[in-house]
């Protein structure tokens, strides 16, 4: 069965911030589930002592990270969002959580990223999933830039985290866009409406920005989603005709961290969430057209906001 290419700035982005890491740090770990090959080379080449294949036993995997921390080491596992999430949630939730280790959950393949391989490799819930457990940091970032950011965060800063990577290509914004921290990044200016995004669904964004030339519409980057802040763009929510928010997931994810924010802030904000609908999808086919059948493609997202106006 094809798999997406696996040519992603994305991954090397995060491979090389790993290696530079271990560089520095000689507790670094890698550990993969069978996975990964056309970049973890690098690191088994420069690491070999500090690099394990674990095969495809992620929940062994996890119990082998955990042991690691136990003795001072910072580990980051890999492997497919499902199988290092829903496979390994007692593992996470027991070795890992409750003893607040330092071990970092590296996932590819975030919403229907993996569309051609069926319902088994549709990564769809794990970030509702995972904001329930205690001490994990979500990133999401969209592009290889923004990888980087997470990356210098999560080696400065200890803990139990889980690193959701898409399989972009590309960056998606100009240096003119680039931040230098974690909170909401703005990636075009505008204050009509809003468009908030984290991942990939960065792209959509900005198409959707795009497509409608004639309004003032804001675009904003989410790669940190719990703890989730609203830093600079709290005072423009309140005053934006109407805010939309983007993600590669289902319902339980970005939308409803952000509907807490407003809640905590009480914040009046008019407000339209864009995710996968809840139900399975049964059928094979490309990223795009399983996320159309899940109810999320630009041209929705283009009249939601049409008809705010």
């Amino acid at each position: 069965m094809p798999y997406p290419s696996r040519e992603s700035k994305v991954r090397k982005a995060f491979i090389e911030e790993l290696m530079a890491e271990a560089l520095k740090n000689p507790n670094v770990w890698f550990l993969t589930a069978d996975l990964g090959y056309s970049f973890i080379e690098p690191f088994q080449a420069t690491f070999p002592d500090r690099f394990i294949n674990m095969g495809v036993a992620e929940q062994n995997m996890v119990g082998v990270a955990a042991g690691l921390a136990l003795t001072g080491k910072k580990v980051f596992i890999y492997s497919i969002v499902n199988f290092v999430t829903f496979r390994c949630l007692e593992q996470i939730r027991q070795d890992i959580c409750y003893h607040e280790l330092d071990v970092t959950l590296v996932s590819v393949g975030a919403g229907y990223a993996y569309a051609d391989a069926g319902y088994s490799h549709h990564g769809v819930e794990d970030i509702a999933i995972m904001r329930i457990l205690p001490h994990m940091r979500i990133f999401s970032p969209a592009d290889p830039r923004e990888v980087r950011l997470c990356m210098q965060e999560l080696c400065r800063r200890p803990g139990p985290a889980y690193l959701r990577l898409n399989k972009t290509r590309e960056s998606l914004y100009n240096e003119t866009g680039e931040a230098s921290s974690l909170q909401p990044i703005c990636v075009q200016e505008g204050f009509d409406f809003l468009l908030l995004a984290t991942g990939l669904a960065l792209k959509q964004a900005l198409e959707t920005a795009r497509q409608l030339p004639n309004y003032s519409i804001g675009v904003w980057s989410f790669p940190l989603l719990c703890p989730l802040e609203l830093g600079d763009l709290e005072e423009l929510l309140v005053k934006a005709r109407g805010v939309i928010s983007l993600e590669e997931h289902g319902e339980g994810g970005f939308a409803t961290l952000l509907l807490e924010a407003f809640h905590r802030k009480k914040l009046q904000v008019v407000f339209e969430p864009f995710f996968y609908r809840k139900e399975p999808l049964k059928v094979a086919g490309s990223t795009e057209e399983l996320a159309q059948k899940a109810g999320f493609s630009i041209l929705k997202v283009v009249e939601r906001l049409e008809s705010m106006v």
